[in-house]
């Protein structure tokens, strides 16, 4: 992982808060490959909003991904049913 940022969804109206979430990974195809599959059978609810992909510049340095992720999650203004 190169970079990554998360910040509440302060514009979500929703019952549940929203979570953004920006990853930025290099890596080989493979590699990348595998992480988005683990992200995706975890347990833990993700939601894969965007996926871009570029190669390197230079052979050596793989693939660059940005994803964009969101979760939701009961805050404290939140109640459930």
């Amino acid at each position: 992982m190169t970079r990554r940022t998360y910040a509440i969804d302060e514009a979500y109206k929703g019952r549940l808060q929203r979570l953004q979430i920006a990853m930025v990974l290099t890596g080989e195809y493979a590699d990348v490959r595998d992480f988005i599959y683990a992200l995706e059978t975890s347990p833990e609810f993700v939601v894969i909003e965007d996926v871009s992909v570029a190669e390197g510049a230079r052979l050596e340095s793989g693939l660059t991904v940005n994803l964009q992720l969101a979760t939701y999650f009961r805050g404290d203004g939140a109640h459930g049913s």
